[in-house]
């Protein structure tokens, strides 16, 4: 991972989701990021379809991704496909695991994960 891109994850760790509390990394809201002078480009998801921050949570991620230098664009694109709660990729940056803080929300509207280990510590692949 080259530094931009280490620089934009982390700054992606600040922005939360005011209502669980969890920032947009963690709750592995972000399926895709390309950081690339003078543009940053984002696919994410929300929690739910209808959800009332779908325009603040879009402009959150423009403004912290814009606070890299050389950024002069960024483009966030909302995606439902797929639906819920997952993780972007299997490991973050760092080799901590993705999303399993949100194991337990995930867990709550679409059923414990057919056989994979305990929420908290999934076991990779």
């Amino acid at each position: 991972m080259n530094p931009l891109e280490e620089q934009a994850w982390n700054l992606l760790r600040t922005v939360y989701d005011p209502e669980l509390g969890l920032d947009v990394v963690n709750l592995g809201l972000i399926y895709e990021l390309k950081v690339d002078p003078p543009r940053a480009y984002v696919r994410m998801t929300l929690t739910t379809p209808g959800c009332p921050l779908h325009d603040s949570m879009g402009e959150a991620v423009r403004q912290a991704l814009s606070r890299i230098p050389g950024i002069e664009e960024v483009a966030v694109e909302l995606t439902f496909d797929p639906p819920g709660l997952r993780p972007a990729s299997p490991r973050r940056p760092g080799g901590s695991w993705a999303g399993s803080k949100c194991s337990v929300l995930a867990w709550a509207t679409t059923g414990p994960p057919k056989s994979r280990g305990h929420a908290s510590s999934p076991s990779p692949g």
